[in-house]
């Protein structure tokens, strides 16, 4: 039963490292993204945020 047991923590252990893995390579792939918000802003929002428009009812 005790090799049973070390068995269930080992593979819980290998499958706690392997999304630790997971997560860390996402995060270097989306820390190497650059992003031009600057280009995004003035793109996208050419007539002004939604917020500075006026509503027409």
């Amino acid at each position: 039963m005790e090799t049973t047991k070390a068995a269930a923590i080992e593979q819980q252990s290998l499958s706690l490292d392997s999304i630790s893995k997971l997560i860390d390579s996402t995060f270097e792939v989306l820390y190497d993204i650059e992003v031009d918000l600057e280009n995004i802003l003035t793109t996208e929002f050419e007539q002004g945020f939604p917020s500075d428009l006026e509503m027409t009812n």
